[in-house]
């Protein structure tokens, strides 16, 4: 299904709380990936949500491992990408 575009312009007064969310996703999904790679019983990065966007692996064979310096070793068989969940065009169409 296509939906018509609507163009976000985050500096737009109409678009105030959602530019506070998605800076508040973004923060909270890096520290659950820290907490992962800390945690985790394989140390590895796995999907992560906010309230409008995620992170999730999306590599494919032959998969690219990530290689962190801070931890030196691999954080994740795959490479990962945020994502824009369902919530983010519910919430954009409703204000739209």
């Amino acid at each position: 299904m296509f939906l018509p575009y609507i163009h976000v312009n985050l500096e737009e007064e109409k678009y105030k709380e959602l530019r506070k969310q998605l800076e508040l996703d973004y923060y909270n999904i890096c520290e659950q990936l820290k907490f992962h790679i800390e945690n985790s019983e394989d140390g590895f990065i796995h999907t992560s949500n906010g309230v409008f966007i995620q992170i999730r692996s999306k590599d494919f064979k032959p998969y690219t491992p990530i290689y962190s310096n801070i931890y030196k070793k691999y954080v994740s068989d795959k490479n990962h990408a945020f994502y824009f969940r369902k919530e983010f065009m519910r919430y954009i169409r409703s204000i739209s």
